[in-house]
């Protein structure tokens, strides 16, 4: 322990005043630094800022996969409560006999093999009308026949031309309205498969990604 007189006592609380005068002076020159700093709009822009939002998300969409053709289910792949992905099999079910019938019929349209004949028997035709036509030059040629004669031919000719070129774009589109059918097909039927063999089992594909929410007798919903 340390005695002290009376003038070293005096002299000791003066430098502790004086000390803690220094410390007060100081933190309030720090306290104002700071409130100037903050209160700065410059520095305030310059501070990243956060916000913090508190709620759930909800989706009301929904969606039924509905089998694009009449069957009976063979197995159920997806599951109450199961989360898929769009295009996942869902399910497996097999077509009767008059539905795989149809599909075949739409694979390969009749309308094409007719336009494929009635095109074949025009090209005959103008195989017919070359061979009359350069015989009617030959004959004009040594004053054997009319020029009206090689006129008609040229008529019959040029029409047949018409009936060609129009008969080649129409079997052209019907191709690709096949094409485009066929594509459509394998969506809905969720496999692969040749137009001269239509599979009997076929797979329901998920319409959306999302969770299968019930099964009925229709299919699965899925939101």
């Amino acid at each position: 322990m340390f005695k002290l007189n009376r003038s070293e006592t005096f002299e000791m609380k003066v430098f502790w005043l004086a000390a803690m005068g220094l410390g007060l002076l100081l933190a309030l020159e720090s306290f104002c630094s700071l409130t100037a700093f903050a209160d700065d709009p410059v520095n305030q822009a310059a501070q990243p800022k956060e916000f913090y939002l508190g709620g759930k998300l909800s989706c009301s969409l929904k969606r039924n996969a509905v089998m694009p053709f009449k069957g009976v289910f063979t197995k159920l792949i997806a599951a109450a409560g199961q989360k898929v992905k769009q295009g996942e099999v869902l399910a497996q079910y097999r077509l009767p006999p008059d539905v795989v019938l149809q599909i075949r019929r739409r694979l390969s349209p009749p309308q094409i093999a007719d336009l494929e004949i009635g095109l074949n028997d025009v090209e005959k035709g103008l195989s017919s009308l070359d061979v009359r036509y350069n015989e009617a030059r030959n004959l004009m040629a040594q004053n054997m026949a009319s020029e009206q004669s090689l006129v008609q031919v040229e008529s019959e000719r040029r029409l047949l031309k018409e009936r060609e070129a129009a008969l080649r774009q129409r079997i052209a589109q019907e191709r690709q309205f096949a094409r485009d059918d066929t594509l459509a097909l394998k969506e809905q039927l969720g496999v692969a498969f040749a137009p001269d063999r239509v599979p009997e089992v076929v797979s329901l594909l998920a319409p959306i990604g999302g969770q299968v929410i019930s099964i009925n007798s229709e299919g699965p919903r899925i939101q």
